[in-house]
């Protein structure tokens, strides 16, 4: 295994940002559990067996595309080709997350499937009478304006609590209810049907709680199991199996460029709302696979998770410019990656070939167009009942306080008034506001954002750096800890930060610092004013020998002292003062 360790950086005239230069990412060694490691060599046979499991979890999601397509109303040939360029988009999006070097993608063996966040924001386009061409502008347009806050705001998702990811989800997973209706209910087999929907459900809910090896791929195996019932009950008709049989069996995917002449900005909102909704999910499976694959994890890396967010982005501009759904990293994917304790990115990358592959061959795809509606229906609806069970337990993740009630509750209630009542709501709304997503998105973070300055909390004191410097400190933390509420190991590792560095000030000669504690929202500042130069930032990599150096490496390394325990460390000048800023989370 090569040693991972960062590198010293060589001096260079054109300096990158931290996030950029993969050298100074965090020291790994692989746990002894992993089977393969990111960058291992994985043998043919076994590397093929691991990407056609994931093949298996991604084509679950396939029906996402479909239930597009039917709301564009889109024909046989145009919903194949929409298939194909879903699945070429899938494969550039993984390839952006997995480049090993540059200052785009983790790294990391990240799988892709349609988001079923964005296809909230498909929908209202489609609502709108607006094809792929036609939204792509739009699309191309959000995913730039999403890669500019990524790139200027690297605190972002602290602006997005989880509880108002929640809402998103939750309003995902109703505006995809009248769909299942639509699929599987009011047909005119009637009771027949219906029935058949609620056996197919039950059989993939049956599948996935039996303790057995292939509980990961129930949906799989339970669409696949209805699908022949149901061809065997409702066998396709001459027209649908002429449509199939009409397919080429190879084509290369023909890209649908964005129609720039049907840009329309009302649109850009809603699939803005859509890429900044992908960064908790795009964030949660990054970390888990940094987390899994090293043995020294100590805190999130924030290198890679950063690259992922630009891969996101890019990923969404490139599925705009080839007219696909948009495409994001695929939970059970990295799921299944933690299970078989494989992390090896040439296991994603066979994967993107095969998505390649699939994707020029339209008559396989066209397979789909003869999944009975009942299965079509059930699938959805499993689908859904993840989704706003993930959007529950984001929700109920958090202590909700009357301000994060109101967050919640007006963001619900929004989505539920544009999934009932769209009409009364376009007498007083644009028409792209009126999704669901995009509706009760916009309350709920309106309502988080508007509160949030009401709840902030301050405490502060100014400290002598002299004998009784650190018991000053303690009471100060502790009385600030007190009442903001925190938790005792926040207020722990907020103290011994404030001592590591009020030491450090005091070597410098530093008589006195101004100290400031600010709480909201589970997030916790802490603030240290003094006169004179800026401290160093902390090492990346300390080492022993750090002691004995210079007066840099030995404030170098006891500022990772410091900041080991906080999310970030900023250092600034101001005028003739210095300020550090160290942030915790609750």
């Amino acid at each position: 295994m090569p040693d991972s360790t960062p590198q010293p950086v060589a001096a260079s005239r054109l300096a990158l940002p931290g996030w950029a230069d993969r050298r100074r990412d965090h020291r790994v060694r692989p746990p002894a559990d992993i089977a393969l490691d990111v960058a291992d060599p994985v043998p043919p046979g076994a590397a093929l067996g691991f990407a056609l499991q994931h093949l298996a979890v991604q084509a679950v999601y396939l029906l996402l595309p479909l239930v597009l397509a039917r709301a564009l109303a889109l024909g046989p040939g145009e919903t194949v080709a929409l298939l194909s360029l879903t699945l070429v988009g899938m494969a550039v999006t993984a390839a952006l997350h997995l480049l090993p070097r540059g200052p785009v993608g983790s790294g990391y063996a990240l799988s892709c499937i349609p988001s079923p966040v964005s296809l909230g924001a498909h929908l209202t386009a489609a609502g709108l009478g607006l094809g792929m061409a036609q939204a792509g502008p739009a699309i191309l347009v959000a995913a730039l304006i999403g890669l500019g806050l990524v790139l200027l705001l690297p605190g972002l998702l602290r602006l997005m609590p989880v509880e108002v990811a929640g809402v998103v989800s939750f309003s995902l997973g109703l505006s995809l209810l009248p769909r299942v209706a639509e699929l599987g209910l009011g047909t005119e087999e009637g009771m027949a049907e219906e029935g058949f929907l609620l056996a197919a459900l039950g059989l993939i809910v049956l599948l996935s709680v039996l303790r057995w090896r292939l509980a990961p791929f129930a949906l799989l195996l339970g669409g696949g199991i209805g699908t022949v019932l149901g061809l065997v009950l409702w066998p396709p008709g001459e027209v649908a199996l002429a449509e199939v049989a009409a397919q080429p069996l190879l084509a290369l995917p023909v890209p649908r460029l964005p129609d720039f002449a049907a840009f329309d900005w009302g649109l850009v909102l809603p699939f803005l709302v859509a890429g900044l909704c992908l960064i908790p999910g795009v964030l949660g499976n990054a970390l888990v696979l940094q987390r899994e694959g090293n043995a020294l994890w100590v805190k999130p890396d924030p290198g890679p998770l950063q690259r992922s967010l630009i891969a996101a982005m890019l990923g969404m501009a490139a599925t705009a410019t080839l007219g696909a759904m948009t495409a994001t990293t695929s939970s059970g994917g990295v799921g299944l990656a933690v299970a078989t304790r494989v992390l090896a990115r040439a296991v994603i990358w066979l994967n993107c070939a095969l998505l390649l592959l699939l994707a020029c061959s339209p008559w396989l795809l066209a397979q789909m167009l003869l999944l009975p509606a009942p299965v079509a229906a059930a699938l959805l609806l499993h689908i859904t009942c993840f989704i706003l069970a993930s959007g529950a337990q984001q929700i109920a993740s958090r202590v909700l306080d009357r301000r994060r009630t109101a967050c919640v509750g007006l963001g619900l209630a929004a989505a539920l008034l544009a999934l009932l009542a769209p009409d009364r709501l376009a007498t007083v709304l644009p028409e792209a506001l009126l999704g669901p997503v995009t509706l009760g998105f916009l309350v709920s973070m309106g309502v988080h954002l508007l509160t949030l300055p009401l709840v902030q909390q301050r405490e502060r004191a100014t400290i002598t750096l002299d004998a009784e410097a650190n018991r000053e400190i303690e009471r100060f933390v502790e009385r600030a800890s007190g009442g903001f509420g925190l938790r005792r190991a926040t207020a722990d590792a907020t103290a011994h930060a404030a001592i590591e560095v009020a030491e450090i000030l005091a070597v410098r000669g530093v008589t006195r610092i101004e100290a400031e504690m600010r709480h909201a929202d589970g997030r916790l500042v802490l603030l240290l004013r003094y006169r004179g130069a800026k401290l160093p930032l902390p090492a990346r990599t300390p080492r022993v020998e750090d002691l004995t150096g210079g007066a840099m490496a030995q404030e170098g390394f006891a500022m990772w002292l410091a900041a080991r325990e906080a999310d970030s460390c900023a250092v600034r000048a101001q005028g003739e003062d210095a300020v550090l800023e160290l942030v915790f989370s609750e």
